[in-house]
């Protein structure tokens, strides 16, 4: 059985993105990759981000259904806790990504892990070298620096 096969078996048992890297062994970002592959095959993937971090992925009946981009809370808990970051103004003379690790590190240590980025995730055409540039370069340039924690769901605005 190869790997897209295994991850959705694992999608059907209903195991969360934490259980499903640990037992197929690979990078989150490996996982994505392979869902990318699962998607362009025709399945309808949903996400589910739940409080403390954990995700989980579902397979839909339909285009129709929408049960994407919900953040569940337990049934014991009535507040919810994020960090909310702006103006990161990644691939500019103003971007300081070491800042991002600080927000990482704050956020592992108080049991924080939602970070809802609220805007100027790039600084218009402007890179670091001071020339212009395609939007979608600076995108690139962000997605490559930025941080991934399997602890943090970051929700980019």
């Amino acid at each position: 059985m190869n790997k897209e096969e295994l991850l959705l078996n694992l999608v059907r048992e209903n195991k969360t993105l934490d259980e499903i890297i640990g037992i197929l062994n690979i990078s989150i970002k490996d996982i994505y990759k392979i869902l990318n592959k699962i998607k362009s095959k025709g399945y309808l993937l949903s996400k589910k981000y739940y409080y403390d971090g954990e995700i989980k992925y579902g397979i839909k009946k339909t285009i129709e259904e929408n049960n994407d981009n919900i953040i569940l809370t337990s049934n014991n808990d009535n507040e919810l806790t994020f960090i909310v970051i702006s103006d990161l103004h990644f691939g500019s003379f103003y971007e300081t990504p070491k800042l991002l690790n600080i927000i990482y590190d704050y956020c592992t240590k108080n049991n924080i892990h939602i970070i809802l980025n609220a805007g100027d995730f790039v600084d218009g055409e402007v890179n670091l070298a001071n020339t212009k540039v395609m939007p979608t370069k600076q995108i690139d340039h962000a997605l490559r620096i930025h941080p991934i924690s399997k602890d943090i769901i970051n929700f980019l605005l």
